[in-house]
């Protein structure tokens, strides 16, 4: 199941509304294949590690647990979700995305 959260996906909504899909009424739970890599060329952050669908950023691992993985080359493939992006007339949802992995240890 889709258990991990990521962040920074409000900075990269125009990237996740190109893979799943203009909003609809109804929220999505769009199923794809992240990858996550170890960015440490990331002139904020030389641990941050980056989460991409389809070629495109869209989020990355939170900095606490980014910081744990410091100095290992994170280079995997894992299951994801793009889920929310809904937009029913009264309220609209950015669009998220959950990693299928429990850990940060199932990325090493």
């Amino acid at each position: 199941s889709y258990n991990y959260d990521i962040v920074g996906e409000q900075s990269y909504q125009k990237n996740l509304k190109k893979i799943a899909g203009p909003k609809e009424q109804l929220s999505k739970f769009y199923k794809c294949v992240a990858k996550v890599t170890s960015e440490p060329s990331n002139k904020y952050d030389k641990d941050a590690i980056k989460v991409e669908i389809n070629g495109l950023l869209v989020g990355y691992l939170n900095r606490s647990e980014a910081q744990k993985l410091s100095g290992k080359n994170i280079n995997k493939t894992v299951l994801a979700v793009i889920n929310g992006g809904w937009n029913d007339g009264d309220s609209e949802g950015s669009y998220g995305v959950k990693l299928a992995i429990n850990n940060i240890s199932d990325l090493v």
